[in-house]
């Protein structure tokens, strides 16, 4: 599983330990290591995926050529690599 997917399940299981408790999401987010994410890294992997859809309007970068879609779907690829 990529670092990224494990990163983004993390944070999603954090966000569910503090709806479910009550707790500071700092705090949830440190103490993590024992929360079995993988259950989250369904969601983990789609929300990465979502990124590759660019809103119509992409922005300045983008028109000056300092990135192209090209580019930008090569890194989703790379953070959705196994």
């Amino acid at each position: 599983m990529s670092e990224l997917i494990e990163r983004v399940a993390k944070v999603m299981a954090a966000v569910a330990i503090v709806e479910n408790t009550g707790s500071d999401f700092d705090d949830a987010l440190l103490n993590i290591g024992d929360y079995d994410i993988a259950p989250f890294r369904p969601a983990a992997r789609a929300a990465i995926e979502a990124m590759r859809e660019l809103p119509e309007e992409p922005g300045p970068r983008y028109s000056a050529g300092e990135y192209s879609r090209r580019n930008h779907a090569a890194m989703i690829d790379d953070a959705l690599r196994s």
